[in-house]
């Protein structure tokens, strides 16, 4: 099952959703300015972008390696600035940009330290780099008991498709390890409300592409529309809690 660009905006929408307060958050502890130099590395459709320029951010940048993405970014956000790139090799020159950051980035790369060094190269001294949200499933909670399957096996998807689901704890040590100052890390906190018809649907699309990765061999649609079920009659009781410890952390370019 292949999912659409519109498909991952509203995803990233969502995401992106989960993790503002963290992003307000940060900016204001870092006190970073609005006529600050910003790239958005892994910038997908230009969510981030979008919530930055309407917040007075006026020089940002995205980067991206999907050309799909990138062609749908420069529609979402035609006055921002958008380039299809590696994030192991970014097009710009040393200490380009105030602030460096990605959101839901470093848990698809091989080499996520390589990554990180090299938004450290593009980030002026004093500057920051910053990642706003990084999953760690390793601390996943699944209510109700019989959902737990999911977790189990969408833990199991994401390796199969090359990501790394316990990215977040690593964070802390990928910075110091990438000659970071002054880091700051932490978790993002919990909260949930009853999911509005949009946001199940999107749960429930991204939950099939999922459990689509290498697992149909041993589950027939019939199991996994069982699993969507459940889900959504848990969900539509308020019996069910998701969490999925996500991680942000920070370092300056000294």
């Amino acid at each position: 099952m292949d999912l659409t660009p519109n498909f991952w905006h509203r995803r990233y929408q969502q995401q992106a959703q989960w993790t503002k307060s963290v992003r307000s958050y940060i900016l204001k502890k870092l006190s970073i300015k609005h006529n600050n130099k910003i790239l958005d590395v892994g910038c997908g459709t230009g969510v981030l972008i979008g919530e930055f320029k309407k917040h007075g951010f006026d020089q940002i940048y995205g980067l991206d390696s999907d050309p799909d993405a990138v062609m749908f970014a420069k529609t979402f956000e035609p006055n921002a600035y958008f380039t299809q790139a590696n994030g192991y090799n970014l097009p710009f020159p040393d200490q380009t940009f105030q602030v460096v950051f990605c959101h839901y980035l470093l848990l698809w790369l091989e080499n996520p330290q390589k990554a990180l060094k090299e938004m450290k190269r593009t980030t002026k001294t004093d500057g920051y780099v910053i990642a706003f949200a990084e999953p760690d499933y390793g601390g996943r909670i699944d209510t109700p008991q019989r959902l737990e399957e999911i977790g189990k096996l969408q833990t199991e998807s994401l390796i199969y498709q090359g990501a790394d689901p316990f990215i977040g704890r690593k964070l802390p040590s990928l910075f110091i390890e990438s000659g970071f100052k002054s880091i700051g890390y932490g978790i993002l906190g919990g909260e949930w409300q009853v999911l509005l018809d949009e946001d199940f649907k999107i749960e429930n699309e991204m939950l099939s592409y999922d459990l689509s990765y290498d697992l149909r061999k041993r589950m027939s649609d019939e199991e996994v529309h069982k699993f969507i079920e459940i889900n959504r009659e848990a969900t539509m009781q308020g019996k069910r809690v998701l969490y999925v410890p996500t991680f942000y952390a920070w370092g300056k370019n000294q």
